[in-house]
């Protein structure tokens, strides 16, 4: 990986100009994903040089599994949440000189194939956050879970003043110039919050959002079922939307 901790700002967007997969960082944040994580981890492997796997206090030998892999793992001794694993990865791959960080989740949700595409997107859209669209194959897509994401679609969107066609799509490329300059509450209370305070503070700094169509995939890992709590997460995001819009900044 390249240094740029000493590079200027002139220096550092000429080289997010010409974006490279070898400049880019994959952090998967993973909770019991025993099933999936090989195939997770090996598939961003072969796509990107540096992958980093942050094991958030799992208890189902998930770390065994990812320890003899070419990958960095990286462990929490207890559960932290979905927000501090991601700001583990972000904080060691900036420090290893990473200029962009594509986030995936662990549970097949997303495939890694697609990492390429992000990165292709971002090298054309410099200090730009690159998120995934997912369009469903044949409409099976839960109708209640479109209906929510599309209430969350409308309301980050106000909050952020910026039109988003998919707000809650964890697959996604963040430039290092974002990451360090943006900031997000990562407690484990905002755990699932994160990336959509994250989104909307980007927005709000100034910064640009662009899409990449991906496959929507559920039921990717039927062994466990969903960390997401439909009900207290989706009323923490919401409290967080309501804080935004109501602060007299919007």
């Amino acid at each position: 990986m390249n240094d740029f901790k000493n590079m200027s700002v002139g220096e550092l967007d000429r080289q997010s100009a010409s974006l490279s997969s070898s400049e880019v960082a994959v952090v998967i944040p993973a909770l019991n994903e025993a099933s999936t994580i090989v195939g997770v981890a090996t598939g961003a492997r072969a796509v990107c040089d540096y992958v980093i796997v942050v094991d958030d206090g799992s208890s189902d030998g998930l770390a065994d599994l990812v320890d003899p892999l070419p990958v960095r793992l990286i462990r929490h001794d207890q559960n932290m949440g979905k927000a501090s694993a991601l700001m583990t990865g972000f904080a060691a791959a900036v420090a290893d000189g990473a200029q962009a960080v594509v986030t995936l989740d662990g549970d097949l949700q997303h495939q890694p194939h697609d990492i390429p595409r992000f990165v292709a997107r971002a090298a054309a859209s410099p200090d730009t956050m690159i998120v995934g669209h997912r369009v469903a194959k044949n409409g099976h897509r839960p109708k209640l879970r479109v209906l929510a994401n599309k209430c969350a679609d409308y309301w980050i969107s106000r909050a952020g003043r910026t039109a988003i066609v998919d707000t809650q799509c964890g697959f996604r490329l963040y430039p290092r110039k974002i990451i360090e300059t943006v900031s997000a509450r990562y407690d484990r209370r905002h755990g699932f919050v994160f990336e959509s305070e994250f989104l909307i503070n980007a927005l709000r700094a100034g910064y640009g959002v662009e899409f990449v169509e991906i496959d929507a995939i559920y039921g990717s890992n039927p062994y466990r079922s969903s960390h997401y709590k439909p009900v207290l997460d989706t009323a923490r995001i919401a409290s967080m939307i309501a804080g935004k819009i109501l602060s007299g900044d919007d």
